[in-house]
C-alpha cells in the first residue's frame, strides 16, 4: 500500500526542525543499532517542540499500547480507533490504524527523558550477538571450551521460559515466544510439538521474524508450565489468554480461567499443583500491564499482581493475595504447609501460609540481590530462584520514579526491546538455592558460557540444571556432577 505523501506546514517563531527529519537521522543510525533508542529518545522532543505540523498523523513506530486510552487530556497524548481483527497482526504494508493525537506542550519530564535514553543509547555498544540479535543454532559455539554446559538449540524459536518433566521423567517441556509448547525428545529426535496455546489461530501470523511481539495477544505466550501428575494434564499460565490445560498427550488445548473476580488477567505468569490435591495456584504479574510491557509495569512500580488458586473439582477460583509488586514465579513447598511467590519489582519472595496456624498470613522469606524470575523446588532440598539480572545503579535511579513509566507509555518506540538494550549488561546466569527458611545454601553464576544470560527458570534433574531464558534461542544444560568433581 502507498502511503500519502506529507506535507508540512512552517508555524512562525518555532525552531526548524521537522519530525521527519529526525526519523532520518533515527535511520541514518541503523548500522550502529540504534534507531529505537536515539530515535526513540528524540521522538518525544520532536512531538512537543517541533516547529513542523503534519496536515495527517504521523505513523508510529508500533501499534498504539491501549485501545481505551482516553482522548484529548490536557498535556498527554492518547489514542482512539478500533482494534485490529482477531486473526490479523498490524503487519508492514497493512492499512494503517485510525487514531486521534491531542495537544500537548512541552514537558520538562519528557525532556528529561529524552536526554536520558539518547544518552544511554549512546554508551552501549554494538553487540551482534546479543538477545536482541540471536546466534541461533549456533549459539553452543560460545560454549564449546565449557564442558560442563550444553546448549540446546530450539530451531526456529526462541524463549522457552519455564522447563518441566512429565511423571515418567520425558521432557523436559517448554513454552516458547510464538505460542508453541515444544516437547524435548532427546538427541536425534530434537524438539516436537506438544501443544499450541492459541490452536484457532493460523501459525504464519504468528511469525516472530515478520511479526515480533505484535501478534502475541492473540497467538499466546505460554509462561508457567506444570504437570498434574494423577491426571496428564499439563496447565499453562498463558500472558495474554489466561490459564489454560492441556489433555495428556497433548494437542488439545482448553481455556481454564481468564479472569478472577470481575477483573480480567492482564499477565498470567507462574504456575504449580499440589499434587494431591490438583488444586492449581498461579500469578497474575498485573492488572495494568500485559507481557510486553513488563518494564513498564517494572518502572511504574506496578502493584495490582495477584495470587490465585483454582480448585479443578469444583471449577472455583479465588484470589489468595492482591497488590502484589510483580509477582512472577509460585512454588508449593514439600510438605505443602505454604507457598513462595517472587515479587520481581522489590527483588524478593514471599511466603504464604497455608495449613499451619498461620494459614492466610504473608511474610518475606528472602531479599535477594537481583531480579528473580521463577522459583522451583530442588530434589535435594529447598527451592531453586533463577536471577534475571542484577540490581543496576540505573534501574535503582529509575525504579523510585513511577511517573517515568506513565511517560514511557506514551513513547512510540518497541519499550521491550529498549529494556534489554539496558539490561543485558547486567544480565549474567546466576541462580540461588534458599533453604526452608530462606537461607542460601548454593550460589550458581556465570557457569563460564556468555549465551546463558536473561535466565528464567532452574530445574534440576539428576545432577544437572536445565536452564530456561525469556528470550534466548536455546535451554541450557549445566552440569552439576562436573562442576563439583
Amino acid at each position: 500500500m502507498r502511503v500519502p505523501k506529507k506535507t508540512y506546514i512552517k508555524e512562525p517563531g518555532r525552531s526548524t526542525w521537522p519530525e521527519h527529519a529526525l526519523r532520518s537521522v533515527a535511520r541514518a543510525a541503523a548500522p550502529l543499532d540504534l534507531p529505537l533508542l536515539l530515535g526513540g529518545a528524540l521522538l518525544p522532543l520532536a512531538r512537543d517542540k517541533s516547529p513542523w505540523r503534519a496536515d495527517r498523523p504521523a505513523r508510529m513506530l508500533r501499534a498504539p499500547p491501549s485501545w481505551t486510552r482516553p482522548v484529548g487530556r490536557t498535556g498527554r497524548r492518547g489514542w482512539s480507533g478500533a482494534p485490529p481483527p482477531a486473526d490479523l497482526p498490524r503487519a508492514a504494508g497493512s492499512a494503517p490504524f485510525a487514531w486521534e493525537r491531542s495537544p500537548s506542550r512541552p514537558s520538562t519530564r519528557r525532556l528529561l527523558l529524552s536526554v536520558t535514553l539518547a544518552i544511554a543509547s549512546l554508551a552501549v555498544p554494538h553487540d551482534p550477538s546479543s538477545p536482541l540479535h540471536p546466534a541461533g543454532a549456533h549459539a553452543a559455539v560460545g560454549c564449546a571450551a565449557t564442558p560442563d554446559v550444553e546448549l540446546i538449540p530450539l530451531d526456529g524459536a526462541d524463549g522457552p521460559e519455564s522447563l518441566v518433566f512429565d511423571d515418567h521423567g520425558g521432557g523436559p517441556f517448554t513454552g516458547v515466544s510464538d505460542g508453541r509448547i515444544l516437547h524435548w525428545q532427546g538427541q536425534g529426535r530434537g524438539w516436537r510439538q506438544f501443544a499450541i496455546s492459541a490452536p484457532n489461530v493460523r501459525r504464519e501470523l504468528c511469525d516472530r521474524s515478520q511479526y515480533g511481539s505484535s501478534s502475541e495477544h492473540f497467538c499466546g505466550r505460554p509462561l508457567g508450565l506444570q504437570f498434574n501428575y494423577k491426571t496428564g494434564e499439563l496447565y499453562v499460565a498463558d500472558a495474554y489468554l489466561g490459564l489454560l490445560s492441556v489433555a495428556a498427550g497433548g494437542n488439545h488445548t482448553k481455556v481454564v480461567a481468564t479472569e478472577a473476580h470481575g477483573v480480567p488477567f492482564r499477565f498470567t505468569n507462574g504456575v504449580d499443583i499440589d499434587q494431591e490435591t490438583g488444586t492449581v495456584y498461579f500469578t497474575d504479574s498485573s492488572t495494568r500491564f500485559q507481557r510486553r510491557e513488563f518494564i513498564l509495569a517494572t518502572i511504574a512500580g506496578d502493584k495490582t499482581g495477584r495470587l490465585m488458586k483454582y480448585d479443578p473439582a469444583t471449577e472455583e477460583l479465588e484470589v489468595l493475595l492482591d497488590e502484589l509488586s510483580f509477582p512472577n514465579g509460585v512454588v508449593l513447598s514439600r510438605d505443602g504447609n505454604f507457598l513462595l511467590v517472587v515479587e520481581t519489582i522489590p527483588c524478593r519472595v514471599l511466603r504464604y501460609w497455608l495449613r499451619t496456624p498461620r494459614a492466610g498470613t504473608v511474610e518475606v522469606f528472602s531479599d535477594l540481590p537481583g531480579f528473580p524470575d521463577n522459583i522451583k523446588r530442588s530434589p535435594r532440598g529447598g527451592f531453586w530462584v533463577a536471577l534475571h539480572s542484577k540490581r543496576s545503579k540505573f534501574l535503582q535511579w529509575v525504579l523510585p520514579l513511577p511517573w517515568l513509566g506513565e511517560v514511557l507509555r506514551r513513547v512510540p518506540v518497541d519499550v521491550e526491546r529498549l529494556s534489554y538494550w539496558f539490561l543485558k549488561w547486567t544480565a549474567r546466569a546466576s541462580a540461588l538455592r534458599l533453604g526452608e527458611e530462606g537461607e542460601v545454601l548454593e550460589v550458581v553464576g556465570g557457569m563460564g558460557c556468555p549465551e546463558l544470560r536473561f535466565i528464567s527458570e532452574i530445574e534440576e534433574r539428576e545432577g544437572r540444571l536445565w536452564i530456561g531464558s525469556v528470550v534466548m534461542p536455546h535451554v541450557g544444560v549445566y552440569n552439576l556432577t562436573l562442576e563439583r568433581s
